[in-house]
């Protein structure tokens, strides 16, 4: 609407799944996936932050640390694979508490925008989506998911993607190899008056 102002600032979290069930080829993926989208938002008003998942929760950049050096690759080619269990609902939750935090970088009048890249297979954690997807909700955290491995050939891990993903999950759950997902998120994020130059 007429009221929007052009150029609409988001902070993007990725959350990515570190855990023992994601081959080294498709980690290598998910980082290659996470350096492109943020070589595409270069010239916007966009901060970056990424938290690696397994048993652990490793912040690998917070927002303040994009801000002081906004170079995509300098962050995530030193990224290693943790290994271990799958907390995918423990870390949407750490997200949405610590990183989408003013102490962290992130901006009051932002976009909240949460990028899940996960096989879709739960693993050892104590909480359940439905513990964390509607504190993620009432947050305002727009919630994307990338699928790697065998997340979409198993119906089980193709539910938890779109248990993860914000409504409706067709416009919000990408494979991790499908580049256009770049695209539409970037289209989505302009129509929703989320402006990104480029």
């Amino acid at each position: 609407g007429a009221m929007e102002s052009p150029q609409q600032e988001s902070d993007i979290v990725f959350l990515i799944d570190g855990s023992g069930s994601i081959n080294n080829i498709d980690f290598q993926k998910m980082k290659e996936f996470v350096s492109t989208v943020m070589e595409q938002f270069k010239k916007s008003k966009t901060l970056f932050s990424l938290m690696q998942y397994s048993d652990e929760f490793r912040i690998h950049f917070t927002f303040n640390d994009f801000k002081r050096n906004p170079s995509p690759r300098s962050h995530v080619s030193p990224i290693k694979q943790l290994n271990g269990r799958t907390k995918t609902a423990s870390g949407i939750r750490k997200v949405v508490r610590e990183l989408f935090h003013k102490t962290n970088g992130a901006r009051e009048n932002a976009a909240k925008i949460l990028v899940v890249i996960t096989d879709g297979e739960k693993f050892g954690d104590p909480l359940d989506y439905k513990d964390v997807i509607p504190e993620a909700d009432r947050a305002g955290v727009i919630r994307y998911v990338i699928g790697v491995g065998n997340a979409f050939n198993k119906p089980q891990s193709r539910r938890e993607l779109d248990t993860i993903a914000s409504k409706p999950a067709g416009e919000h759950v990408f494979q991790v190899d499908n580049f256009e997902a770049l695209n539409t998120i970037q289209n989505q994020l302009q129509e929703k008056g989320f402006a990104i130059e480029g």
